[in-house]
């Protein structure tokens, strides 16, 4: 029997794991463990309480100088929890610094990484650095596009072991419950507007010079698009600066009634929500993942997610006020677009993806 750990870094990644993790907890094959740094907004449809395996977090200072202290801690956890667990195979999504320092420690313990999400390009963050040490350690790849797959084909050693089966994600994501305005306005307690948005800009962490400076740059925008719209602002991740465009925006929201705050919706509660509103803005890889499969219109704002590889639907522009109030206007009373159900899949990799494991490791 072999064990296997999915490890879930924050909440973006849960979406990755959720169809997935299922297919492998069913099969007596396997002994199956999730390791979550974020326990917050978990589906339990998806993730059993006696496998979920969680930290207790302390207030982290996401200043300039201060994550690589928090990456040293996590060194010290991980090492410790996966020396008592001794698994033989670790599911790894993406480039988050926390799955940066887990992918650290298995390379040291001798356990093999199965990535999924890797070969992207993100300019605008560390990502890309983390994103390629995480491939360059990995067993087995499982990205979520072509381009992603060619641009690993030429960073590995073994290219039989890279495969491109879409993003897991889209799997949950076909699956959550469409709920309309009115029940969503209880549950969420807000109030729709004639239009609405929903907003997630992320810190540019290559770009720190600036980030602050271009959020305010939205914000002002976002302020001069008028009373007949409603804003729906979502937190920012333990990315540097991050505490920083949290109190930014919650200053905003204290003086404006048509703006709303959400440090963590999760992913049931945005995709709803998202299902609602006229356009999703921002920088988020969730406009790059999941909008353009949905049907939605989206604008992509800044340089965050510069090099990706994304769908011809997806609007993008440079950080410009007047840009981004022009093609906001010009595009909210449009329909909704054609869902993508190619750029990044059709939504049925996680089958995919646990038969050729399964297959693998059984050889």
């Amino acid at each position: 029997m072999k064990k296997i750990i999915f490890f879930s870094s924050n909440r973006a990644d849960l979406a990755f794991i959720y169809n997935l993790f299922p297919l492998f907890e069913k099969n007596k094959g396997y002994r199956v463990k999730v390791i979550l740094n974020d326990y917050s907004k978990i589906d339990l449809k998806f993730l059993k309480k006696d496998k979920i395996i969680t930290f207790k977090n302390s207030k982290i200072n996401t200043g300039k100088y201060n994550l690589i202290y928090h990456v040293g801690n996590l060194l010290k956890k991980y090492n410790k929890l996966l020396t008592k667990i001794k698994p033989d195979y670790i599911f790894i999504v993406g480039d988050r610094y926390e799955s940066f320092a887990m992918s650290i420690v298995s390379n040291f313990l001798n356990i093999k990484i199965i990535h999924i999400a890797g070969g992207d390009v993100s300019k605008g963050s560390y990502d890309d650095e983390m994103r390629t040490f995480i491939s360059k350690s990995a067993y087995l790849h499982f990205t979520t596009n072509i381009q992603s797959k060619q641009n690993l084909i030429k960073l590995v050693k073994d290219k039989s072991k890279i495969y491109n089966y879409g993003s897991p994600s889209l799997d949950y994501i076909k699956g959550i419950e469409k709920l309309d305005k009115q029940k969503l306005s209880r549950i969420l307690d807000i109030e729709f507007n004639k239009y609405n948005l929903l907003i997630t800009f992320h810190p540019e962490t290559k770009n720190l010079r600036h980030t602050v400076n271009n959020l305010k740059i939205l914000l002002e925008a976002l302020s001069g698009l008028g009373a007949s719209f409603n804003f729906f602002i979502t937190g920012s991740n333990v990315d540097t600066f991050g505490q920083i465009f949290n109190r930014i925006i919650k200053d905003k929201v204290k003086k404006n009634k048509n703006f709303y705050f959400f440090s963590n919706l999760g992913t049931e509660k945005y995709i709803q929500l998202a299902e609602n509103c006229e356009m999703i803005i921002g920088n988020s890889s969730s406009l790059i993942y999941e909008i353009p499969f949905m049907g939605l219109r989206s604008l992509l704002i800044g340089s965050r997610q510069d090099g990706r590889y994304m769908s011809k639907k997806i609007i993008k522009i440079k950080m410009n006020k007047q840009m981004i109030i022009r093609k906001i206007q010009s595009n909210i009373k449009k329909n909704k677009i054609k869902k993508d159900l190619k750029t990044y899949g059709n939504g049925s990799a996680s089958i995919k993806i646990f038969k050729k494991v399964d297959e693998l490791i059984n050889e």
